[in-house]
């Protein structure tokens, strides 16, 4: 029965368009939202004067966004202070950036600016890529983990596939000497209990 309710569901036409219609008027609670799911491209207000545009790949992150608005629920006291910091950075990494939504931000409000996204999954890689090509922004994307080390390292698989793959690495101190960049300004980092290490190959620059 399940499988038939999502047949259908995935079927219906319009989703984007009715959602939003009814957002403008109500935005029902969690509980029924996070089954307001559909697939496509919508706009996100940044401060009622900027905006970009995310995919919705279906995952609860943009359906947080789309119902609630970038600093409505989602992590919304990080990026209230990342809006903030992001207005006078030159160059911002973001480490761990899974879809991109922070390094999105970032070249919205400073579209100068240099901007790295670091995600290690392909999977999310993927989707990072699309959103960036769906902005039409210079971000620099690399399908790379940020660690103590250059050469390789295993994280978990978050795509439930495996329990763990294999990916590429670097140091943000080696990052940094190959991009030849004079500063960094402003740096997120999220790496699911990894940050030590990040901040260990960072530490040259830091210094």
């Amino acid at each position: 029965m399940k499988k038939l309710l999502k047949t259908i569901y995935a079927a219906i036409p319009f989703k984007r368009q009715i959602y939003s219609g009814i957002r403008a008027l109500w935005t029902p609670p969690e509980s029924i939202y996070k089954h307001l799911h559909f697939k496509g491209v919508f706009s996100v207000p940044i401060n009622g004067s900027r905006s970009f545009k995310v995919n919705h790949f279906g995952l609860k992150i943009e359906n947080e966004i789309f119902w609630n608005g970038l600093a409505g629920k989602w992590e919304k006291e990080s990026l209230k202070l990342w809006i903030k910091l992001c207005e006078d950075a030159r160059v911002v990494l973001d480490v761990g950036a899974n879809t991109g939504i922070y390094a999105l931000v970032a070249q919205t409000l400073k579209p100068e600016a240099k901007v790295f996204a670091f995600e290690p999954h392909p999977v999310f890689f993927n989707m990072l890529k699309q959103n960036v090509a769906t902005n039409k922004f210079d971000i620099g994307a690399f399908e790379m983990a940020v660690s103590d080390l250059d050469g390789e390292v295993v994280i978990d698989d978050y795509s439930g596939q495996t329990s763990q793959i294999n990916v590429k690495s670097t140091t943000l101190d080696s990052f940094v000497s190959q991009q030849n960049l004079t500063t960094v300004d402003l740096v997120k980092v999220d790496v699911e209990l990894h940050e030590l290490q990040v901040l260990r190959g960072f530490s040259e620059c830091l210094r």
